[in-house]
């Protein structure tokens, strides 16, 4: 559970966020679809085939009864439905932008530790350098050097700087 927490928490959160559009309520979502997917192991003795398509599956429908219950609540004059192949056709967008966000964090894996922390903390967490800095209790300068080596790698990997343009691009997205 921890291998497979691990590997899918981040793009989950971000999956259920782009849809959402609110970072605590994604939070929750992607932990409560873990929650299910525990206890469906756990107590039914079940693994669905493809781990990922089925906890995409369960935030997805989480994220969208989240948009239908907020639809509710707010009283709008539209209907959920009328909403609802547009979320559709948004979720599936948002699909295709997290797998290419899965294989680029594929290739941070290739990064030393302390640079994809600093990249994580920078591109991912949204930190400024100094508080990537006070965080990891090092100087800024330290923070940007490293940061520089793994640009430096993340170019070497890709061979090419607009691809390393369209993974930052997709990463401030």
């Amino acid at each position: 559970m921890k291998v497979v927490f691990r590997r899918y928490y981040w793009q989950l959160r971000y999956f259920s966020f782009k849809i959402i559009n609110n970072e605590p309520d994604a939070e929750d979502i992607v932990q409560d679809a873990f929650l299910n997917f525990w206890h469906a192991i756990k107590d039914r003795q079940m693994v669905p085939g493809n781990i990922q398509a089925y906890l995409y599956r369960m935030v997805r429908n989480r994220s969208i009864n989240y948009l239908e219950r907020r639809q509710m609540l707010d009283d709008r004059s539209t209907t959920v439905q009328e909403h609802f192949h547009e979320w559709e056709a948004r979720t599936d967008e948002i699909a295709m932008q997290q797998e290419l966000f899965r294989r680029i964090s594929e290739k941070f894996a290739l990064l030393t530790p302390i640079q994809m922390q600093v990249m994580e903390l920078l591109y991912i967490e949204g930190l400024s350098v100094a508080e990537v800095a006070s965080q990891l209790n090092t100087t800024a300068n330290n923070v940007r050097n490293h940061k520089a080596r793994a640009v430096e790698r993340l170019q070497t990997i890709f061979k090419t700087a607009i691809l390393l343009l369209i993974i930052f691009f997709l990463i401030f997205s």
